[in-house]
């Protein structure tokens, strides 16, 4: 999506729903260039652990197949947390539910819409050679 949208994996918010282990679900959103670290998320949302929610499930719930899942949980009212360095970027682009199509918003614009909490929970991914 970076590559075709001819900027930086950063400022790609990547959606990514997880389960609790209390059963109940979350959203995860982080830049296309860091991935989850699941005790840190576990802490951010106040669970025992937390895993990738399975993909029947998370289709279901959302209403869009994994891979262009929206930042908005709060439309289906889904907990969301957006690691905080997100918030460097000025600018981020994301999946509307939709392989096809992409959103760019101000981040300040899409934080007072979905009102998500914020926390630090994503890491860097090492790059291949």
């Amino acid at each position: 999506m970076a590559k075709y949208l001819k900027t930086s994996e950063a400022s790609i918010a990547k959606s990514m729903m997880v389960k609790k282990s209390d059963g109940r679900y979350a959203l995860a959103v982080l830049p296309g260039d860091r991935r989850i670290d699941f005790s840190r998320l576990a802490a951010a949302s106040k669970s025992n652990s937390v895993a990738l929610a399975p993909r029947e499930e998370a289709e279901s719930i959302l209403g869009c197949s994994v891979g262009c899942v929206y930042p908005l949980g709060n439309i289906v009212n889904l907990e969301t947390i957006f690691d905080n360095s997100l918030l460097a970027q000025e600018y981020i682009y994301f999946n509307p539910g939709s392989h096809t199509k992409s959103v760019r918003t101000r981040t300040t614009n899409l934080l007072s819409v979905v009102k998500p909490t914020l926390a630090e929970f994503a890491q860097r991914t090492e790059k291949r050679p």
